[in-house]
């Protein structure tokens, strides 16, 4: 009786195996051996085990390029080699002893303050709408670019106009009160909970006219498409609802938009930089409030935080 399992090939119909997988295998010994070789000192046991023990504690220095880093993308630490990474410092900068700018460019030029007065929100929804025009029709000279060509494209426009404009906001940042104001920083993202999330805000608050709400509402406004949906399909939509302007339109929000205690800065999804970019927008257009808080779209937080504004308000 046959078995149920087709025969194998005779050894002479097998496919080779292909020289860059033999070479693959070959690297990998001859780096293996090295490991083990380099891996024992004079005063240790030289068992294979103790080796490969060593071998694994030496393997993160041995191969670092000078940055002290390992594992770290070659764009970053060519960076690093410049000092043009400035999260890799953060310690240093919350305890005073360095500065983004001496970090980037090794100088110090900012003395603490300024003559200036306090930098408008117009001043500031105009800085940032011309930065993200600008961003983005350098990439549009650029459809081609590799990522690393993105990437450097916007650290090059960020170091050379967005940096110097963060220093002279931070020399002229307006006072804080102390008035048990709250900031309610809130960046959304064609995000229908929007206008829910701002009017329960305010209809839960104890004190709403202490409350001020630094919007950052990234919309698609025309030629609007869907997310993906079932079966990987994109569709026509119709544009996104106005946030702002619904609220602003409502029987809650009218009060509060008058009053300028809800701000907005408005960008085009097309330019959204994502949500780390959007929370530092909204971050500038806080104007003084005793108190900040932030949350997202959808509201979570909002019910613990409210309930108990009594604490800050």
């Amino acid at each position: 009786m046959s078995h149920p399992l087709a025969p194998r090939a005779p050894p002479c119909f097998r496919r080779p195996a292909r020289p860059f997988v033999l070479a693959l295998a070959v690297v990998n010994v001859v780096f293996l051996v090295f490991l083990l070789s380099h891996a024992t000192r004079s005063d240790e046991p030289t068992t294979l085990r103790d080796r490969i023990r060593r071998a694994k504690e030496i393997l993160p220095v041995r191969f670092r390029d000078g940055t002290g880093v390992s594992g770290v993308p070659m764009r970053l630490r060519k960076l690093l080699n410049k000092h043009e990474i400035v999260g890799s410092n953060l310690a240093l900068i919350a305890k005073g002893t360095e500065t983004v700018e001496e970090i980037i460019h090794g100088t110090k030029s900012y003395d603490g303050g300024s003559d200036q007065p306090p930098m408008t929100l117009r001043e500031i929804e105009y800085f940032i709408t011309g930065f993200l025009q600008k961003l983005h029709e350098k990439y549009a000279e650029i459809k081609r670019a590799t990522h690393d060509q993105i990437w450097q494209t916007y650290h090059d426009i960020a170091v050379k106009s967005l940096y110097p404009w963060d220093r002279e906001y931070l020399q002229r940042m307006p006072e804080r009160r102390s008035d048990g104001s709250i900031f309610l920083s809130l960046a959304t993202y064609r995000d229908e909970n929007c206008l829910n999330t701002i009017t329960w805000a305010y209809e839960k608050s104890k004190n709403p006219e202490k409350l001020f709400v630094g919007l950052v509402q990234q919309n698609c406004e025309s030629n609007c498409r869907s997310g993906v949906l079932e079966g990987g399909k994109m569709v026509d939509v119709d544009p996104d609802d106005d946030c702002y302007n619904l609220f602003c339109e409502s029987t809650v929000g009218k009060p509060h938009c008058h009053s300028g205690r809800v701000r907005v800065l408005h960008i085009n999804e097309t330019e959204s930089l994502g949500p780390y970019a959007a929370r530092y927008f909204a971050s500038k257009l806080w104007y003084g409030e005793e108190w900040y808080m932030q949350v997202s779209a959808w509201g979570d937080g909002l019910n613990f935080i409210f309930m108990r504004q009594e604490q800050f308000v």
